[in-house]
């Protein structure tokens, strides 16, 4: 029998589906590997701007208050750049043309040697919108998919959008192309035609902040093969953005925002009760930052017989609408976002998690310890959990482990990768480096105690944690939990929040995580974390 790992086409196939990290490894098995292998190191190419130490950032953001927004962005980080590594110039010429995946968000003397090679991008994301654009563009009309156009994480807020008026040229003549996305981009179809052309080849349609003018008000043709739609503070007029909905009749996934959160609601009902409505196919719906009603939100998801996610967070959701969810769809809904809810309550948390078997991903603002106590969730497959603990004083005494209701609970989801907790109706974080106040003693009883003695060592069958979340949690970890912690969360990757009160034992603590968890990053808290993330 011939040995499959001697055929080269059989090896490249394999590779397709590797990490880089297992990649590199098989690129050193022998030659005729990596000559076979090299090309899909080029793949996914990125041009980014200079990186910034982590520990850097802390320490302005422990230095936030005498450090100015325009500091930020006039360079105050300069001192603190470490140079990106980037392959030869010799080395991009000869690999480029293997680039299909190409991310272009600085370096612009690099991409002036990357781009006269790159001829078979599939993928192009950009927060750059030079002239430089126009050549690769051009090069790629036949091969490119998707064309993302994001705002600049780095700009200024405030600032005006970008306009590209050219952009029209080669949008309308991609032939493949599928997804379209712009954030803070203004665009004009003053032919009045350009729009629906690109339109009708599109899966995909994404306009974030952005603005549309002199489209046209009416279309003669749908877009049969457009299947998700984003609106997310668009510039288009609401009524207009209704009758851009009523083109989509394939349309299974909406997500629907306004800048101001007022949407026409009845028009909208209107709409999906209509005869050119997608409800019958419409999975995926976002309304998140709207004003829309608990009475009308019943109606929404009585339309939607196929919906599994639904994003709500920071609306009037309540009682009446999860009664709907649950007596329809409860058996489908695979992620539900109802976080900054006001009328959404630790009971209908409970009941979602008691009713809902197939949730991926769930967010709320609130679920009881005791609710939690002999009430299984069935939802036992979440990969992603972010809610608050209430009613921790009102568990049962004596119990051992103190809080084992919460923690027996949440070890039932062993397919858990991001676990978000808080202190529900708890004071919000002190700053680390402040005076401890001896007022909040008294109150610790009534927060999720993180120690192995209260249970947490329940949490060893989670596994596949990713990324730990205790920003709104008072945690006091001891030396043996941080212990406990290395050895049974390795693939943990980001930690964010405290703990430990003090901001020595804090650094120490996290000093000791990041040594013998590897990979691991500590931020204090979320704020931090965009921060670093921004000036990647």
């Amino acid at each position: 029998m011939t040995n499959p790992f001697r055929h080269l086409a059989t090896i490249n196939c394999l590779a397709r589906n590797l990490d880089r990290a297992t990649l590199l490894i098989c690129l050193r098995v022998c030659r005729a590997w990596y000559r076979v292998l090299e090309p899909l190191l080029w793949h996914d190419f990125w041009l980014l701007r200079n990186h910034i130490p982590t520990d850097y950032l802390i320490v302005l953001q422990r230095n936030r208050h005498s450090i100015t927004h325009n500091d930020v962005r006039q360079g105050l980080f300069k001192q603190a750049l470490i140079q990106r590594r980037y392959p030869s110039p010799a080395s991009i010429e000869k690999n480029a043309q293997h680039i299909r995946r190409l991310f272009y968000y600085g370096e612009e003397h690099l991409f002036q040697q990357l781009a006269p090679f790159c001829t078979q991008l599939r993928y192009l994301e950009t927060a750059r919108y030079g002239p430089e654009m126009k050549p690769l563009l051009l090069q790629n009309l036949d091969t490119l998919q998707t064309f993302i156009c994001k705002t600049d994480p780095v700009k200024v807020p405030g600032a005006e959008p970008v306009f590209m008026e050219w952009i029209w040229k080669y949008l309308v003549e991609m032939k493949d192309l599928r997804v379209l996305e712009l954030d803070s981009i203004i665009l004009s179809d003053y032919e009045g035609s350009k729009f629906g052309i690109v339109c009708r080849k599109l899966t995909r349609l994404s306009l974030v902040d952005s603005k549309l003018i002199e489209r046209p008000k009416s279309e003669t043709e749908d877009f049969m093969t457009l299947k998700s739609l984003v609106l997310d503070q668009s510039y288009i007029p609401k009524l207009e953005q209704l009758e851009l909905f009523q083109l989509c009749p394939a349309m299974e996934s909406l997500t629907w925002r306004s800048r101001t959160g007022a949407l026409p609601i009845a028009n909208f009902l209107a709409y999906l009760s209509s005869d050119k409505s997608p409800a019958a196919h419409l999975a995926k719906l976002d309304l998140s930052t709207s004003k829309i009603l608990d009475e009308d939100f019943v109606q929404i998801i009585q339309l939607l017989p196929q919906l599994t996610h639904l994003q709500a967070a920071k609306t009037l959701f309540g009682s009446a609408s999860t009664q709907a969810l649950l007596q329809g769809q409860a058996h489908q809904m695979q992620l539900i976002n109802l976080l900054d809810c006001p009328d959404v309550t630790k009971v209908e948390t409970q009941a979602l998690l008691q009713g809902c078997p197939s949730l991926k991903v769930f967010y709320a603002p609130v679920v009881s310890a005791v609710g939690m106590l002999g009430n299984r969730w069935v939802c036992t497959d979440l990969e992603e959990l972010d809610v608050s603990i209430a009613e921790i004083d009102q568990l049962p005494a004596p119990s051992f482990p103190r809080h084992r209701a919460v923690y027996s609970q949440l070890s039932m989801l062993v397919h858990l990768r991001v676990l978000r907790l808080g202190d529900s109706g708890f004071a919000p974080m002190p700053d680390p480096r402040a005076p401890v106040s001896t007022s909040l003693a008294p109150q610790l009883k009534y927060v999720l105690d993180m120690r192995l003695d209260s249970g947490l060592g329940l949490l060893s069958t989670l596994t596949q944690l990713r990324e730990l979340d205790l920003e709104n949690m008072h945690a006091a970890m001891e030396f043996g939990t941080l212990q406990w912690m290395a050895q049974n969360w390795r693939g943990l990757r980001l930690l964010v929040g405290c703990v430990h009160p003090l901001e020595q034992q804090r650094k120490l603590s996290n000093d000791f995580l990041r040594e013998f968890i590897p990979g691991l990053k500590t931020f204090f808290n979320r704020k931090e974390l965009q921060m670093w993330n921004q000036l990647q």
